[in-house]
């Protein structure tokens, strides 16, 4: 029979015998620090998740394998798969079929595969190909069907687990915690994984927001795939403190496209020490410029005061000094508020706190905002939103505009909305000026929807999201400028909103892809309480199920009927499920298992099954946290 093995086995075994007390005491403490650490040394492992992999006779994972008798994978020296029932795949007597066999690895690892004839006779195996997050390598050629081999082993070898390709990583290495400006800083930098002729630039700027630089940007050529080396920037001679400034380490590759691969880290920049003094100026011109000046305004006094000639001989006595009275200056107008034609109201919806991030406190124009709520919430409101309103002042309705948005690198915008009516994207871009990503989306005229006049609003909606793991718990901003009317066009600026992304949906995706056990194991954790363990199991079950459908949908040599096929499974295990999916989750596989068994080209299948997948995951992500 085959048989999955997985051992993960620690033991201390202690004998007290000839020991006295003393020593008794020794080898238990030493035991007890074992057991102690033990725990933490897995816990640590577990960090780096794992990979999903498929062993299959073909470019596609779902080729069956043929086997004449028995196999066994091993990964690193332990068994992960056997098949030891002395019956080949083709026999009807055999407990495995030759189904491709899926175990959990890492790249690096060794792979060691063993075919064995124990039942004698023919021998064979089929070709075998290694399969992970969409990549494939042909391992072996198999052996061909020959009568008569070894009882034995026939076919022994090793591999190194080479997919999926390791992603280019920077990571900075040391830097100090501050420096004066006008000083030299070194800042050491690590690679790994990257391809020859790319480009490695080190930047210093004033601060998350502030994107001006404190020194000029040093650059060099990678020309080996992984090392390090110290960025000796020379800090401009500033006067003033820089207690958020941030070290950048930035990728781009030969054809220097920025390539999303980047840290950061904080520090301090100080004013310049010892600045030098500015020369003073000499005394004796400095005194001479002062006596020149005090002799014309005193005869410029004197001239003023001097009266005309009287022909009376005697002056008359001086007239009383006269005391000229000031009115009180006339209070001033308050300043009135300058007419603006159109104004924008941004916020983001914080999955997080079930509520919008307000800079200080709530402005009056957005009122309690129920609607809004409501739309989010029928949406999804496990994720982040980027809410923009814009109010139209003037007295005639605008009926076509757009919206100009940029991010940081690590966050994305995938989808716009334009009150109920879901809007295309028309650009979606990086500017290597700004080092942001821009998200454009257009309103044209011909979608029949206007900013009435005269105090009327219209609300737009940003799905965001972010592009790696890392990013969780950062902090990001998002701002841009709203283009009114045709041309020439009326700008209005979006002022820039600041939040901390801390959605868990980035983490649900990449377990999805990742580690759908670990994903599992936490749906269960969140809803064992709610559900009976039958009806939870289910769910679970079905995320394997999806991915397996989604897998098969990016396959090239797909076939309509089976993929038909496993959508069928996916709903089954769906329905099993019902209490959980039966409000979005079942009627979307319902409604495009109908539309697949109606379509007529795989490809278009294929493309419509991705995008129920898509889809899914998200559905898949509410369902599993909206109970808490």
């Amino acid at each position: 029979m085959s048989k999955i093995k997985t051992t993960n086995h620690c033991g201390v075994v202690l004998s007290s015998t000839g020991l006295d007390r003393s020593q008794y005491t020794i080898v238990f403490t030493i035991a007890m620090i074992l057991c102690i650490l033990a725990p933490n040394s897995g816990a640590a492992s577990e960090s780096t998740p794992l990979i999903d992999y498929t062993i299959s006779a073909s470019p596609s994972p779902e080729a069956p394998l043929v086997v004449d008798d028995d196999l066994e994978v091993k990964v690193n020296g332990e068994t992960v798969f056997i098949d030891d029932d002395r019956y080949a795949t083709l026999d009807g007597r055999a407990s495995w079929k030759g189904e491709p066999i899926t175990f959990s690895a890492l790249p690096g690892d060794e792979l060691e595969i063993i075919a064995t004839n124990p039942g004698g006779g023919e021998i064979e195996l089929s070709a075998l190909y290694l399969h992970a997050d969409r990549e494939s390598v042909q391992l072996s050629d198999g052996v061909p069907n020959a009568p008569g081999g070894d009882l034995y082993e026939f076919f022994e070898e090793r591999f190194t687990i080479t997919i999926p390709a390791p992603s280019p990583l920077v990571y900075i290495l040391g830097r100090p915690v501050s420096v004066h400006g006008g000083e030299d800083l070194d800042v050491k930098v690590g690679w790994s994984n990257i391809p020859e002729g790319w480009k490695l630039v080190v930047s210093l700027e004033k601060s998350e927001t502030d994107k001006n630089r404190l020194a000029d940007d040093i650059e060099r050529i990678i020309r080996t795939d992984s090392g390090e080396d110290v960025f000796k920037l020379k800090v401009y001679p500033v006067n003033e403190t820089y207690n958020q400034a941030k070290v950048w380490a930035c990728l781009f590759d030969e054809s220097d496209n920025w390539a999303s691969v980047f840290t950061n880290a904080n520090m301090t920049i100080l004013p310049a020490q010892n600045p030098s003094p500015s020369p003073k100026p000499p005394t004796y011109p400095l005194a001479a410029a002062a006596i020149t000046l005090i002799a014309l305004v005193f005869a410029i006094t004197s001239r003023k005061k001097k009266r005309p000639e009287s022909t009376v001989a005697e002056p008359a006595p001086p007239e009383p000094e006269q005391t000229q009275s000031i009115s009180p200056p006339e209070p001033i107008p308050p300043p009135t508020a300058p007419t603006t034609p159109f104004t924008t109201l941004r916020t983001v919806w914080d999955p997080s706190n079930k509520d919008f991030v307000w800079d200080a406190g709530k402005p009056d124009e957005y009122g309690e905002l129920p609607r809004i709520k409501r739309w989010i919430e029928d949406k999804n409101p496990n994720i982040y939103w980027f809410l923009l309103k814009i109010a139209n002042h003037t007295d005639h309705p605008v009926t076509e505009w757009n919206v100009t948005l940029y991010t940081e690198q690590a966050l994305t915008i995938t989808e716009a909305h334009l009150d109920e009516k879901q809007v295309r994207i028309v650009k979606s871009d990086f500017d290597t000026d700004s080092n942001r990503n821009v998200c454009v989306v257009a309103i044209p005229p011909e979608l029949g929807v206007s900013i009435p006049a005269n105090g009327g609003r219209r609300s737009m909606y940003f799905k965001i999201d972010i592009r790696c793991e890392d990013a969780l718990k950062m902090e990001f901003g998002v701002f841009g400028v709203v283009k009114l009317g045709k041309s020439p066009q009326i700008e209005v600026p979006i002022r820039e909103k600041r939040f901390t992304y801390a959605c868990k949906y980035g983490d649900f995706r990449n377990m999805y892809y990742g580690s759908i056990d670990a994903l599992a194991s936490m749906a269960i954790t969140n809803l064992q309480d709610s559900y009976n363990c039958e009806i939870v199991r289910n769910f679970t079950n079905s995320f394997r199920l999806i991915r397996d459908f989604e897998k098969y949908c990016n396959d090239r040599y797909a076939e309509s009927e089976v993929l038909i096929e496993k959508l069928e499974v996916v709903r089954s295990s769906l329905k099993a499920a019902e209490p959980i999916t039966k409000e979005e989750i079942l009627p979307l596989v319902e409604e495009n298992l109908t539309a697949l068994r109606m379509m007529s080209g795989v490809e278009a299948q294929k493309e419509r099954g991705v995008r129920m997948c898509e889809k899914l995951i998200e559905l898949l992500h509410i369902a599993t946290s909206k109970i808490k």
